[in-house]
């Protein structure tokens, strides 16, 4: 427990410490905020409409900004951060302390989801600014954006150590950050998908949590309200958890060189 304090401690001074990379965590999600709020549309059953008696695209879209920018902050920051960490041989001196892998990753975790907090509140601050209407209680916004984050964070640990270095890392985050935030209705409903892919992409832990924040956001729903989205984000959780402790154990196990490796060094 120590350990994973300690790990916490100072994953949090270094986040704030990159004040650049900080600043551009909040302003990427204000830009969509300041696009999409620029549409004067309404969702319907028969699709996107000019006229009235559908729900507000802009309140539609708003919490599908807030999981992009949590998953996007997840995967992309922490995959990028863990890879530049191998590459300055930082890991390697983490090898020669006592703090194990399970400390090291929950400690960087607990670090990241507090950003991801503050920068869930100012993406429904500026929001609501813009014109958005949130109908149920922002903090379960919060909660579920953190959750969000919780669940992909450990795939940018994974994603982090196998990559070579940070271009790598960004390159294999994007190839999975993309195409999940786009097929999970972030900006159009999932039943606009064919029924097959709807299916595949319902079984992924980002779908379910879009649209429990839809229910408090759309619907004024409360968390009790979405105890069955929940429960299908918990069973994914132990397992990016568990990839991602399996990928920092195979980067820190030595590779065991070839004989004739080892007699030329003898030799």
């Amino acid at each position: 427990m120590r350990s994973t304090i300690t790990m916490f401690k100072a994953s949090l001074l270094s986040i704030v410490r990159d004040r650049q990379t900080l600043i551009s965590a909040m302003l990427f999600p204000t830009i969509f905020l300041l696009a999409f709020s620029a549409f004067d549309i309404q969702l319907t059953d028969q699709g996107i409409s000019e006229g009235g008696g559908g729900i507000d695209y802009f309140d539609f879209v708003l919490p599908g900004i807030l999981a992009m920018a949590s998953v996007q902050f997840a995967v992309f920051w922490t995959s990028g951060t863990y890879a530049r960490l191998g590459e300055t041989k930082v890991l390697r001196r983490l090898e020669a302390t006592p703090i194990p892998q399970s400390a090291f990753l929950a400690g960087q975790v607990a670090a990241r989801l507090i950003v991801v907090a503050v920068q869930a509140a100012v993406v429904i601050g500026v929001g609501v600014l813009l014109g958005a209407n949130i109908a149920g209680n922002p903090l379960w916004l919060i909660v579920l954006t953190v959750i969000a984050a919780a669940t992909f964070l450990s795939v940018g640990f994974a994603i982090g150590a196998k990559a070579s270095n940070v271009d790598s890392a960004n390159m294999l985050a994007g190839m999975i950050v993309m195409p999940l935030v786009f097929l999970s209705g972030a900006w159009f409903p999932i039943a606009g998908l064919p029924a097959w892919l709807a299916t595949a992409v319902e079984a992924l832990p980002l779908a379910p949590l879009m649209e429990a924040m839809r229910v408090v956001a759309v619907e004024g729903g409360s968390l009790a309200d979405v105890g069955t989205q929940l429960a299908q984000v918990a069973v994914w959780i132990p397992i990016t958890f568990t990839i991602a402790i399996v990928a920092l154990r195979s980067t820190r196990t030595p590779r065991r060189r070839s004989k004739p490796q080892v007699a030329e060094a003898a030799a």
